[in-house]
Order: structure tokens, then C-alpha cells, then sequence
């Protein structure tokens, strides 16, 4: 909300933090900008009006802007935390335009603790480590594969990948996938929870999967989305959860710590 009552929205649009208030559209203050305010518009100093937009009887002279640093608006931009095309994918379903920062951290877990508050904490080391200015939003999660009370990460090999979906086989297994949200309104970090029940699986379809390539960059060496979902018999919970992004229960955690961001989508 801008000082003088009106509502102005932040968005973003070829790569540019917008200002937006009914019709007229603002870019963050720069020298080639010509600054705008109209007799209506109470608008923060520092957002100016872009030049290619013509709305001339919105123009003042720079030199008359007077920039007062308690009236100015943060801008907000939205972070991914991961490079996982999935999540990527995911995260685009809200509709909210959003940049990509991985993480670059050390991700192992200790096999001594709970696993869901495991991968609860790598979730919110990535969503620590990346850059962010004051007002951004950053998404952070992590994906693991729970059989047996053994952790299933991404395979090293197509052995290994091998291996874990033999333990698979006809047995039921967890997905849990640890998300972490830092906003102006807070940070909160949960880690849902997924069921699921593979059939029992023939070691040439194991190994056909696995020669697919697909299972190399997944936690326990499947994906739900592409020739698993031959192998699943039963699922409860967040199918969405299983491809690494619970966007449920991440919408209403953005919802509650960044409302700002989640106006147009609801």
C-alpha cells in the first residue's frame, strides 16, 4: 500500500520489476527514465515512468522529483533455489514469474536422525545460501525416498540405481520432500509426506528403466511423471510431492508469509 492509500502491484516483465497501479505502468528509477506522478497518483519517488510508454500528462522533470527514501518500495522478486527442471516446472504452475539461483551446498544427511527433519534442514541450508535483496521471496526444497528406513538419493551409477529399485520392488516406500520459504513475513520450512506402492518389478524392467537414463538425476531412481508410473500401484498424498515440489501446501505457506505475492492467484 502506498503512502497515500492506493494499492500498487509489483510484478515482473522481461526481466524488470514492475510497478502497476490501474493502467499505468512503472520501471524502477533510472537516468533514461523520465519520472511520473499524476494529480491522483501518490506514487513513491524512486519508480519511474518508462519512456516507451507515452502517457504524457503523467511527466514531471527529474530534476522536480524529490526522493524520499521512507516512501520508497522495496521490490520483490521471487527465487527457485534449484536448478531441477521439474521443480521448475512446477513452480510455474502459480503463475508468478520467478528467477533461478541454486544452491550450491554440501546436501549429506545424517542416517542417525529422522529423516523427514533431514531433509526438513536441507531444504533451509539452500534456501540460506543463495543472494537476496530485502523484500525477496525464496523457495528452497529438497526430495529424498524413504524405504525400509533407508534414505534413497540420486543414484552414482547405473548400478546403484539398479539396486534401489530392486528394494522397491513390491514394497511400499515414503517421498519426502523438505520446503523451505523465506519472506519478509517470516520463513517457515515442512516436509511433506508421500506413500507409495511399487509392484513387484522383473529384473529386465529394472534394468530397461534404468538403460532409459531417466532414473540418473532422480532421488531413488525414478520419476513418477515419466516410465515409473508404470511401476506404482498406489499412491496417497501430494502426487506433485513425489515429482520433488508440494505446490498444495507450498501455495498456502506463500500465501501466508508473502501475501502480497499470491494476489493474482487466488
Amino acid at each position: 500500500m502506498a503512502p497515500g492509500g492506493e494499492t500498487y502491484r509489483l510484478y515482473e516483465r522481461f526481466g524488470e520489476n514492475v510497478l502497476r497501479h490501474g493502467s499505468h505502468e512503472w520501471l524502477p528509477y533510472s537516468k533514461n527514465a523520465v519520472c511520473a506522478k499524476s494529480s491522483n497518483t501518490n506514487l513513491p519517488g524512486r519508480f519511474c515512468f518508462h519512456p516507451v510508454w507515452e502517457y504524457h500528462n503523467c511527466q514531471l522533470s527529474i530534476l522536480n522529483c524529490q526522493f524520499q527514501p521512507e516512501r520508497i518500495l522495496f521490490t520483490m522478486h521471487l527465487i527457485l533455489a534449484s536448478g531441477s527442471p521439474r521443480r521448475r516446472e512446477l513452480l510455474g504452475l502459480f503463475g508468478i514469474p520467478f528467477v533461478i539461483r541454486a544452491a550450491d551446498i554440501d546436501e549429506t544427511m545424517n542416517p542417525a536422525l529422522p529423516a523427514q527433519d533431514e531433509v526438513a534442514r536441507v531444504s533451509r541450508l539452500k534456501a540460506l545460501a543463495v543472494p537476496r535483496e530485502a523484500g525477496d521471496v525464496v523457495i528452497a526444497a529438497d526430495t529424498i525416498v524413504v524405504c525400509g528406513g533407508k534414505i534413497l538419493g540420486k543414484p552414482h551409477s547405473p548400478e546403484e540405481a539398479e539396486n534401489m529399485l530392486r528394494l522397491l520392488s513390491g514394497r511400499e516406500h515414503q517421498v519426502m520432500t523438505g520446503c523451505t520459504v523465506c519472506a519478509p513475513g517470516g520463513t517457515e520450512t515442512f516436509t511433506e509426506i508421500t506413500e507409495l506402492h511399487f509392484r513387484q518389478l522383473s529384473d529386465r524392467e529394472i534394468r530397461r528403466y534404468v538403460a532409459s537414463g531417466e532414473p540418473m538425476d532422480k532421488a531413488g531412481s525414478y520419476g513418477i511423471q515419466g516410465g515409473a508410473a508404470l511401476f506404482c500401484e498406489g499412491l496417497r498424498g501430494d502426487y506433485y510431492n513425489v515429482m520433488g515440489l508440494p505446490v498444495c501446501r507450498l501455495g498456502q505457506v506463500l500465501a501466508k508469509v508473502a501475501p502480497q505475492l499470491m494476489e493474482d492467484t487466488q
